[in-house]
Formats: structure tokens, sequence, C-alpha cells
């Protein structure tokens, strides 16, 4: 069947509502151009009665009509539940139970973006109120508890920016005192926090003298594990203290801390590198080796090492490196020399006589 074959393949298509609409009113259409048809055609003597098959074709229209209004339906149904959920979600973050600087910070947030989004609230329940009329007008069947649901959409979006401006007032004015005095006492906290962790830094840290570059990676890792704790920590407390109009507090050696670390990652990541070539090269065999294509590897990374930040340059895993990488570049001319054509069996006897 045509039809059902063009039914499938627009369901098949995931289609939007606007895409259902066009479908319904383009039969619409074609029932009311059936039904104004006369109802009696006359040809030469012949009278005949058209309305039994005006009333096949307009039941066939009407079907395919409901059929289109269903998918529509079942679209307008999702977005509509979706919008439910996400009211609810929202109700449950600006109702949950403060108990950290951390959960004052995201409850804020969440009462902020629906204050700030009250201008678009009808952009948020309007389009689907205007989806049900039209599937009204297509005479889709609605049950009542999903009715009262589409109707109650604007009250809850109502009602939850009244909620949000009520925790806001009730967090940043009735509670004030007590969040400030919780406030000053993390930051004090945190400030010795921050310097415990440069010192731990200092005398364990990668940078330490005689580090093997494998142990440095690993340290650096760990390092950089507990840093991004303690700069989300901070970003809570440079936050709450926004809120209440109190002059964020330095953390200096969190940031010296930070740029070091940043360093190192542009510093070991180079020189994981070096250190991945360096052990493949040497387990592969000669015949295996791309000559050409290691000797621009390697020259590669000898670029990326002198274009280092002059910082970096006075540590001693640089140094390693840069010896590393120089060792390589010192005999690499003479390996694409061997690995030419022209070598023959006789010029490696020569080579293993002067190599012993």
């Amino acid at each position: 069947d045509l039809m059902q074959r063009s039914f499938n393949g627009f369901q098949q298509r995931r289609p939007d509502t606007e895409s259902c609409l066009v479908h319904i009113e383009q039969l619409l259409r074609l029932k009311n151009e059936i039904k104004s048809h006369d109802s009696v055609v006359c040809v030469d003597s012949l009278c005949l009665q058209t309305d039994p098959v005006k009333n096949v074709l307009v039941a066939l229209a009407v079907s395919w009509k409901n059929r289109y209004a269903e998918l529509m339906h079942n679209t307008a149904k999702l977005k509509m539940e979706a919008t439910v959920e996400n009211c609810e979600e929202i109700r449950r973050r600006l109702c949950i139970k403060v108990e950290s600087l951390s959960d004052l910070w995201d409850v804020i947030q969440e009462a902020e973006d629906v204050l700030n989004e009250d201008s678009a609230q009808d952009q948020l329940y309007q389009p689907i109120e205007d989806l049900y009329q039209l599937l009204r007008k297509c005479n889709v069947f609605l049950s009542r508890d999903e009715m009262e649901q589409v109707n109650s959409l604007g009250r809850e979006c109502q009602s939850l920016v009244a909620l949000a401006s009520q925790v806001q007032h009730k967090l940043l004015v009735e509670q004030r005192r007590p969040f400030e005095r919780d406030l000053d006492k993390q930051v004090k906290k945190f400030v010795v926090t921050v310097i415990q962790l440069r010192n731990k830094f200092d005398a364990e840290g990668p940078v330490v003298p005689g580090v093997v570059p494998e142990e440095a990676v690993k340290r650096l890792i760990a390092f950089q594990a507990e840093y991004n704790g303690h700069v989300e920590t901070r970003r809570v407390l440079d936050a709450v203290q926004g809120l209440f109009a109190i002059p964020v507090t330095l953390y200096p050696e969190l940031d010296q801390m930070g740029e070091e670390l940043e360093l190192l990652g542009l510093l070991y990541g180079l020189y994981q590198k070096v250190i991945d070539f360096d052990q493949t090269f040497k387990r592969s065999l000669w015949a295996n080796i791309r000559i050409q294509e290691s000797y621009q590897e390697l020259n590669g990374y000898w670029t990326q090492c002198l274009e280092m930040p002059e910082r970096l340059q006075s540590w001693d895993a640089y140094a390693g490196m840069k010896s590393q990488i120089q060792q390589y570049l010192a005999v690499f001319p003479l390996l694409v020399r061997l690995a030419s054509k022209e070598i023959r069996n006789r010029h490696w006897i020569s080579v293993l006589e002067v190599t012993g």
C-alpha cells in the first residue's frame, strides 16, 4: 500500500510536530475537497450517486489524518513530559538542604538561572500549549490527566520563579551571618592548606633534583590531581565571597603551582614522546625501521625542545631530554647513510670489525 509505505518512511525519520502538521493539513484539505463534490453526477442519460464513494474516501482521509495526528500527539506528549520532569528537577535542586558552601553556591546558581530566565518562561510552556490546541482541533483523544498537566505548566513555571526568589532571600539575607562565619573559617583553613601543598610540591614534586623521568611523570600526575581539587575548592570560596560582596582572597602559592604544572605538562609531554621513541627504536629490527620518517620525527622533537619556554630550560629534566635528543641527532646522519641502497654486505662487515 502506497500510503502505508509513505507513512512508515515518514515515521522512521522521527518527524517533528511541524512536519506532522503539514501532512494533517494536506489530508484535511483533501477531505474538504472530496466533500465539496456533487452528490449526483449526470453523464448523458445516467445519474450517478457519488455519496458512497465520497464517504469511503473521506473516511480514508480522516483515518490517515488521525495517524499523523497521533504521531504529533506522541511528540507533543514527550515534550510536555520532559518539561514537567525538568520543572520537578529544578524544584528538587532548589529545595535541597544546604549544608556546605558548595551547596550554597549550587542552590544560588540554580535560583539565579530560574530568575534570569523568568522572561523566557512563556517560551518554555507556550509552544506546548499551542501544540495541544492543534491536537484538539484535530480531534485527537486527550486524557484528563494529560490536559491537567498541560494546563498546569504555566502555573508551575511561575511557581518556580517565586520559589527561586524565596530561596535566594532566605540564604543570602536571613541566613547570611552563619554562612559568612563559615566562609571566613573555610578561607583561613584553605590558606594554610595551599601553603602546605606548595611546600609538599617543592619537597616531593617532579622537579626535585635526581628524580628520573618515569618517576617525575608519576609525581606530576599525582600533584596535578591534588591541584585540581584545590582549584575546585578555590572556585567555590571565590564564588561565595562574591555572593556576599567580600573581596576575593588571593592564593599566590596556588597560582605559582598552577603555572609550573602547566609548564611541566609541556615538558614531560614531550619527554614522554622522546622516551617512547627511544624504546621503540631500540626494540625494532633494522629491516623494519623507516629511517627517514624516524629522522623527521626526531627533528620535530628537537624543534619543540628548542621552542620550550626559557623558564623550563633551567630544569634538570629539560637538560636530560635535550641531551637524549642530541645524542640521537649526532648518530642519525650515519644511520641514514647506512640505510641507503648503496650499502653492501662488505660495508656491514667493516662496521662489525670496527665496533667489535
